[in-house]
């Protein structure tokens, strides 16, 4: 099964922690001849400035901030920074929260550090709350986001900090989205994300494809999400940009190919209009493209 179109809103690309397979240009060129498009992320830096330059080479990409500390931590003088270099032209762009959260949540596969610096000094850290609540300085993030209609993820945060973090951004107005639910960090099962969803028709669930490729879930679980919640604000990204796995267009194509396997085994009807509204509508509905 091949996707006519589609939208990653989680791709690894140059500079980043960890050597990768892309940079601006290759994979803009791979999205550009397969009609897709896709938000670079770094743990490492803001690829606003990055994808700014590509859009204006004709590029399709969008730019993101993670919150960790190498770019200066949960502060929305960083954002307000991140925002300015992403150009004039208001385009979209997302803010994640911290993914170098905790030792425990360190990705199962093994990567090469793209530099000896980032080898020989560990980074602090960052934590969205503090002693059981949200940091003020995460608040003043989500304040950032709402004022500029930009949408968040939840980067690594614990399953506790995710339903600090839904409440603030109810409250504040501004989209979420829950990053790869099922990953060590959360551990979420199908019922809570399913309340999730229901709890706020600002939070979106990411489903990501190298998630199932590492074994944090199955392609069974977003057919049961399907058969039981529908597609309303799920998303699939692919989470890709690591040296030892394919590239986006393949993830894609190959993922849907496998969840439409096992919907079919599931007596569920997995055809391409759903494909295109949870690769494509939902995530062009929360990135807000233009």
């Amino acid at each position: 099964m091949k996707l006519e179109r589609f939208l990653d809103l989680h791709v690894h690309a140059w500079p980043d922690t960890y050597n990768r397979r892309y940079t601006i240009f290759n994979l803009g060129e791979e999205l550009k001849a397969n009609n897709g498009a896709a938000v670079m992320k770094s743990h490492l830096m803001a690829t606003t400035p990055l994808a700014r330059t590509a859009r204006e080479m004709g590029l399709p990409l969008f730019g993101s901030i993670t919150l960790n500390q190498y770019n200066g931590g949960i502060n929305r003088s960083v954002v307000e920074a991140a925002i300015a270099a992403n150009g004039p032209d208001h385009s979209s762009m997302m803010i994640w929260f911290p993914t170098l959260t905790l030792p425990s949540n360190k990705p199962k596969t093994k990567q090469t550090t793209s530099h000896p610096v980032l080898a020989e000094h560990t980074v602090k850290y960052e934590r969205v709350s503090e002693n059981g609540k949200l940091r003020q300085e995460t608040k003043e993030v989500i304040q950032v986001a709402s004022a500029f209609n930009i949408p968040l993820a939840t980067g690594h945060s614990s399953k506790e900090e995710v339903y600090m973090l839904i409440e603030e951004t109810e409250k504040q107005k501004c989209k979420l989205m829950i990053t790869h639910p099922f990953y060590q960090c959360t551990n979420f099962t199908i019922a809570e994300v399913i309340d999730m969803l229901s709890s706020s028709k600002n939070v979106y669930v990411e489903f990501a494809v190298l998630m199932s490729k590492i074994g944090y879930d199955r392609h069974e679980d977003l057919v049961e999400v399907l058969k039981t919640w529908g597609t309303d604000r799920i998303c699939v990204s692919t989470d890709f940009g690591q040296l030892k796995n394919g590239t986006v267009t393949e993830g894609y194509t190959e993922y849907v190919t496998e969840v439409k396997k096992a919907a079919e085994a599931n007596g569920f009807d997995f055809n391409q209009k759903i494909a295109d509204e949870i690769c494509y509508l939902n995530p062009t509905a929360f990135l807000g493209v233009k």
